[in-house]
Formats: structure tokens, sequence, C-alpha cells
């Protein structure tokens, strides 16, 4: 019987809102998406998680049942979680730096090692992008996750993956089936940007100067997720990496607008120093991390 955390998560805070709107806005995603990890974790299980009275929805016997099954295994996560990010234990195996934009992917994968590692300490620093060269550099932790990083120097860079940046819009927007979408297009789009590293400036700097203009309203958001919310309410286009919008363009929320080929792709990279020998368990949390990245692409 194979579900995921996030669908088991769902279904949690489905259960305590009995309410998919509101879920959804406990989550940070999208109702479509509520449902669709319900209707997953009912296929799995073979039953009926909730059952609807008039506009109201209500756990069924079974599903309140699993309920208390579910709880128990997700507070022994926030327990582990709490732990990792404390830092309680000074006896450490390893210790990881991560940007916001992996810090999800990254503790998927740390749940499922400590599935076969349960003994093992962690700790994982969440870093922000512009910062995330200087800690590499400080060589405080034995591995590091960033994207598009230049650094030089003394370092082992192994790439996790690379995905291409899009032109992103909701679903409904009026250039959503033009073949080709040009700077005259998007004229007068509201462009949102991210908070962002050295390197990925550049990119975002190449495509400004090929599709926006002074004509253009620019609004600037600290957090993926709530960029890719604005964008959902049509608030105006973004430069997104594919993988991040893969959930919304399956449920139909979110749409590619067709620029040809930029050539702009973001590329994620783990790094540690050349003299550093990484420990079985920190080898092992690689292999997990690499499949975790493969489901995801």
């Amino acid at each position: 019987m194979n579900f995921t955390f996030k669908q088991l998560k769902t279904f949690q805070i489905v259960a305590e809102y009995l309410n998919y709107h509101r879920a959804a806005e406990a989550l940070f995603i999208t109702q479509p998406a509520v449902t669709r990890n319900i209707q997953l974790l009912e296929e799995t299980v073979g039953f009926a998680l909730f059952e609807k009275f008039g506009k109201q929805i209500q756990l069924t016997d079974q599903g309140r049942s699993m309920l208390s099954e579910v709880e128990a295994v997700l507070g022994q996560l926030d327990v582990m979680k709490t732990n990792i990010k404390q830092n309680i234990s000074r006896d450490k195996q390893f210790s990881l730096a991560v940007i916001p934009g992996l810090e999800d992917l990254t503790m998927e994968a740390v749940i499922e090692f400590f599935k076969v590692e349960p003994e093992a300490k962690v700790n994982i620093e969440v870093v922000s992008n512009s910062k995330i060269d200087k800690v590499i550099a400080s060589n405080r932790f034995d591995l590091c996750i960033s994207a598009n990083s230049k650094l030089e120097g003394d370092y082992v860079k192994e790439v996790l993956f690379e995905t291409e940046l899009c032109l992103t819009a909701c679903y409904e927007h009026r250039l959503r089936e033009k073949k080709k979408v040009t700077p005259a297009d998007i004229q007068n789009e509201c462009f949102i940007e991210i908070e962002t590293s050295e390197s990925f400036k550049e990119n975002m700097e190449e495509f400004k100067s090929q599709y926006i203009s002074d004509d253009n309203t620019r609004i600037k958001i600290r957090g993926r997720n709530a960029l890719i919310k604005a964008v959902y309410a049509g608030i105006g286009i973004a430069l997104l990496p594919s993988y991040t919008i893969k959930e919304g363009i399956e449920s139909k929320r979110l749409c590619v607008l067709n620029t040809g080929k930029l050539n702009l792709n973001a590329s994620y990279s783990y790094f540690y120093h050349k003299n550093k020998v990484l420990s079985e368990e920190t080898n092992r949390f690689l292999a997990i991390l690499k499949d975790k990245v493969r489901e995801l692409i």
C-alpha cells in the first residue's frame, strides 16, 4: 500500500476543517490539488474517507478510524522534524544547508532517510538564495544544496537536476492558446518577480531585456508559494522553473505561454569540500534525495 506524506497531511487538514477550500488555504495549495490528493489516497486504501451531506462533508466511519492512525504517524514525523531543525544533539552525523525552493523536497528525503536510519542525527538550515554561496564557502555544512551557483574553489559540485524556466500565467490567460507570444503581446502585463540569487538574476535580467519593458507593471514577492498564488489569481505573469508549476499545469490552474525557446534553465546542485569524505549516512541520504528528484521531474 503506497501513499505519500502529502496525501496523509492533506487528509488530516481536510478532516480538521471539513472544507476543501479552507484546507487548501491552510496547506497553501489549490483546491483541485486537495481533491486530487484525497482521491488518490482513497484509491490506495480502497474506501471512501469522506461523505457529502448537502454542501457539507463528514468523515466516514472508516475515515474516522484511519484518521487516528494518520495523526499518530504525522505526530511522530512532526517530532522528528522539530528535532532536526532545533539541532538538539551535538553528535550530528551530517548537516545540510538548503535554499528555500528545495526545502520541501529535502525534508521529504530526510523523512524517508529516517525510515532506514532512525537513530541518525541531521541538522538542516534553510538559507536564502542571496547568502547560500557564502554559506558554502564557510564549510560549516557537510552538504549544501543550491541553484545556479557559480562558486569555484575547493569544492566538489554535483548536479541534482536541471529544469527549464517558463513564462507562466493563470490558465484562463488570453494568450494561453497563442502559438507564439511576442514582447508586444505582454507589453501591458504585470510581471511578478521573486527574491532570487545573483546567478538567477542573470537569467531574469536576460529575460526582462527581451520581453519586459518600462510599460510593464512590476511586483516583487517574497516566497515562491506566494508568487504562484498570485499567478493563480491572475494578478500577473512570472518566470518559474518548470518543476514548480507541474501541479498547477495538471490541475489547469496555470499555463505556460509559448514564447519559443527561451534557452533559460535552472540548475540545482549539491556541494561539499573536496577534502571531506562523505559518511555512509550522507551517501545514503543523497541516494534517497536523488530518488525523490526522479519522482519530481
